[in-house]
């Protein structure tokens, strides 16, 4: 007889079968598919975003995906897409499915459910707060009069209570902006409008940066100007670099930073923050593309040339993969916005265009100034091998594509969507599994935190990992009181609170000390992690509980299968589940997945949707 109740355990899940490292894994999506909506505010393993390039991209803080926007085989919509990579579902979220919307602004500073921005694509700048709320500025798109042309326009979007707020620039297009006095911030400083402007950065006092583009507002031509948003003051500041289209910069000595030194007038790059708070960039296009590498210190004001040359280059491809080589570059190119930091604060780059569209990866590792190409090659518009979808085999590769963007999830896992390939616009979704020692034969002095965890519920558990080769001691403080020499420690914390941990690592060269926030909170819902419907009147269905429904305004909870088809829907507290599809169709013993959002009308955080995430066991 089956008597087994347990309460909630927090182990780590990830969509699709576990791929082994160095292995890419189509997940989602089909090549010429895309457009399937389904129902707003719904997730489901149907739907799929348009067909789309360089659209928008976010990662919240909880790992989920965000897009807006993009250009593709129609003008682009207002539609705001969210992709779980729990579940592997998208939900359309916000917006309007109409192709070449113009934008609905209300008005400035006011946050309204009606409010959204005009449809835009070609390299809209996007960035995510400190407090989770996705911005995005300018792009090629549709104003408020439904006028086609370049923007800059700042906004907005708080997915707590979903709604855009238009907080800056105009509400027309192709303006000339207010540069104002160099490195002063004014309310009335305003950058140009401008496209291609895929190199921006949240730094670590959560200004908002950006860097150069295409703009057509005084002429039409790249700029290499530099600004920074600050959202507490509601301010631009122009702090590097000219207010002329076509500059061509000066590089000074390669490896030297220099207060004159400034990249030249470019668009269509990559970029990164390291975890010194430096920003880069990499290549993108001019009167040519090009490949040098780029990093710019906030503290000192300065640009330093790290790489590359800046005229542009064929590069110089390696023999083989995984073999790092200082007289290594990647190829000019422009388009290379699929781009990925790691835990150690190094970077990742795919694909792009010179001639040719590439779908090569490449790791850049920033404290020996090495290039890896970790995975594909050069070939012209390589078609690439999808495999089976889910399915991680060594010879998946995506096809050689321009335009994609790039998450990270909170495993470390990179993720590719969409771009242009040689077959046009696409929708497929990719992961891939970075093999570390592929690229770290010695060590690594950023190592960093890296938190695997489900939930924020005590108990909570959590696998520590750091990302880093090499050291040879590691001194962890989890911030309760309590620690752990081990590598990689698994620390259960017990009472809420907000905990600093703290990762203190020795190796031959270097001594680092790095932290993490860690919020732990009591949390009202209790779920089950097994239930065994048999009949016999014990525990014969699955009932998440939480202690004071009086406290709750709003209550849903879906079950999904392992494939992500939905079983199971409620909306009251005290409903349970036996086990059954709708047909009455007894389900199969195996592991079955939840999501329940819940908004409380009383407490500190009443009005706001609090989600849970995990999966259970069913036993016959």
């Amino acid at each position: 007889m089956k008597r087994i109740y347990l309460l909630f355990l927090i182990l780590l899940f990830f969509s699709g079968l576990r791929a082994q490292e160095g292995m890419w894994t189509w997940m989602h999506g089909q090549p010429l598919g895309g457009g399937v909506y389904g129902t707003q505010g719904v997730p489901s393993p149907f739907n799929d975003p348009d067909r789309v390039y360089e659209p928008c991209q976010w990662t919240d803080a909880q790992g989920n995906f965000w897009l807006f926007g993009g250009n593709g085989i129609n003008s682009p919509n207002t539609v705001l897409w969210k992709y779980d990579p729990f579940f592997n579902v998208w939900v359309w979220v916000n917006g309007s499915t109409t192709y070449g919307a113009a934008g609905v602004y209300g008005v400035k500073g006011i946050p309204s459910i009606s409010n959204y921005p005009g449809g835009r694509g070609v390299g809209t700048s996007s960035w995510t707060d400190q407090s989770g709320n996705l911005w995005l500025f300018g792009g090629e798109g549709y104003d408020v009069l439904g006028n086609l042309g370049m923007l800059s326009d700042l906004w907005k979007y708080d997915p707590g209570t979903n709604t855009w707020t238009w907080m800056d620039g105009p509400n027309t297009v192709n303006d000339a902006g207010n540069y104002g006095q160099q490195g002063v911030a004014s309310a009335l400083n305003q950058p140009p409008s401008r496209c291609e402007t895929c190199a921006n950065w949240t730094d670590f006092n959560g200004n908002l940066w950006l860097f150069g583009g295409i703009t057509s507002a005084m002429g039409t031509g790249p700029l290499n100007d530099l600004w920074k948003y600050n959202p507490l003051t509601n301010e631009w500041t122009w702090v590097k670099g000219t207010n002329r289209i076509g500059d061509p910069g000066h590089s000074g000595i390669r490896g030297i930073p220099d207060p004159l030194n400034v990249p030249s007038g470019r668009m269509a790059y990559a970029h990164w923050i390291d975890n010194n708070g430096n920003l880069w960039l990499f290549g993108g296009a001019s009167n040519t593309t090009l490949n040098d590498l780029w990093k710019y210190d906030i503290s000192t004001d300065s640009w330093t040339w790290m790489r590359g040359v800046v005229i542009g280059s064929a590069g110089i491809y390696p023999e083989a993969l995984c073999n790092p080589n200082p007289g290594i570059d990647p190829p000019a190119g422009a388009e290379n916005r699929s781009c990925w930091n790691d835990a150690c604060g190094n970077f990742y780059m795919f694909g792009g265009a010179g001639n040719v569209a590439y779908n090569a990866l490449w790791h850049y590792n920033a404290l020996s100034n090495v290039w890896t190409l970790l995975s594909g090659h050069y070939q012209s518009s390589d078609p690439g091998s999808f495999g089976n979808m889910t399915v991680p085999a060594p010879g998946n590769i995506p096809p050689a594509r321009d335009g994609a963007v790039s998450f990270n999830d909170l495993n470390g896992n990179l993720w590719l969507f969409g771009g242009m390939s040689l077959s046009g616009s696409s929708c497929d979704l990719w992961r891939f599994d970075p093999d570390t020692t592929c690229y770290h034969p010695v060590s690594c002095a950023n190592t960093g935190i890296h938190l695997e965890k489900m939930n924020t519920c005590i108990p909570l558990q959590i696998q520590f990992a750091n990302q880093g080769h090499g050291s040879s001691t590691y001194t962890w403080d989890f911030g309760d009181g309590t620690g752990s020499a081990d590598s990689e420690p698994i620390h259960v914390y017990q009472t809420a609170g907000t905990y600093t941990a703290t990762l203190i690592t020795h190796s031959a060269t270097a001594t680092n000390t790095y932290t993490e926030l860690i919020p732990v909170n009591a949390c009202d819902l209790i779920v089950p992690n097994i239930f065994t419907p048999d009949g016999n009147g014990l525990n014969d269905t699955w009932l998440p509980i939480i202690n004071d429904p009086s406290m709750v305004d709003t209550y849903h909870c879906t079950v999904f299968n392992r494939w992500g088809v939905k079983l199971y829907e409620c909306g009251q507290i005290r409903q349970s589940w036996d086990g059954r599809i709708q047909t009455g169709e007894p389900c199969a013993s195996g592991t079955y997945y939840y999501q329940i959002s819940v908004v409380y009308k009383s407490g500190p955080d009443s009005g706001s949707i609090h989600e849970y995430k995990g999966f259970f066991s069913l036993a016959r």
